[in-house]
């Protein structure tokens, strides 16, 4: 998704992009309400456009992979939930390894397990 809507952006396709918005207009205002929520409010646009690049990066690279997309939709509430309740606490500052690293176990056990 991320490189698709690179060359979309590349080549100047406004019309695309707009259509992508206002189709997955409950996705964007979902992602920009956590946003707001993790990051206090602070460069909410930054932060915003950094997580759905992720996101899309991470999709892409699934594409390559072969595997199927079910780990990523089960990943997505527990980041959330992981990312709550350590705020505040000694682990915050290690967060995105944890992420990463549980994202990579959780996916690989949910394919080749279940």
């Amino acid at each position: 998704m991320f490189l698709e809507f690179l060359s979309h952006l590349i080549s100047l396709d406004f019309a695309w992009i707009a259509d992508l918005i206002m189709n997955n207009l409950l996705w964007v205002f979902l992602l920009a309400v956590y946003v707001f929520i993790a990051y206090d409010g602070k460069k909410l646009l930054r932060n915003f456009l950094f997580i759905v690049g992720a996101l899309w990066i991470v999709t892409d690279i699934f594409g390559v992979w072969k595997i199927g997309f079910a780990p990523f939709l089960f990943m997505i509430p527990f980041v959330i939930a992981i990312d709550f309740f350590i705020a505040g606490t000694a682990i915050e500052k290690h967060k995105t390894s944890l992420l990463w690293a549980s994202f990579f176990v959780f996916s690989f056990l949910f394919t080749f397990f279940i």
